[in-house]
């Protein structure tokens, strides 16, 4: 009750997806950028997205132990493990 809920993420209210989404470090590093923070964050106007995305994620470990418990689709994942990230305000 009184929970934000959109029928577009198509998701449980209490879950876990056993997977580090590169693409979600990205966008938020994106909109991050984006947001008003009352701190000196040149550092933070100097990074790109795409490079801290792949540069923090390290989804090796997770791709190895998602083989030994049927894969993806166990959770409900892409076999591929991509999706769009979408942030609405």
């Amino acid at each position: 009750q009184g929970a934000i809920i959109n029928p577009e993420w198509r998701s449980r209210r209490i879950d876990f997806q056993p997977y580090p989404f590169p693409s979600y470090t990205t966008e938020l590093v994106g909109a991050l950028q984006q947001t008003l923070i009352g701190e000196n964050v040149d550092f933070l106007h100097a990074l790109n997205p795409q490079d801290i995305g792949s540069d923090l994620v390290d989804d090796s470990f997770v791709k190895k132990a998602l083989q030994y418990v049927g894969g993806p689709q166990s959770f409900g994942l892409s076999l591929d493990l991509a999706r769009q990230e979408y942030i609405l305000l």
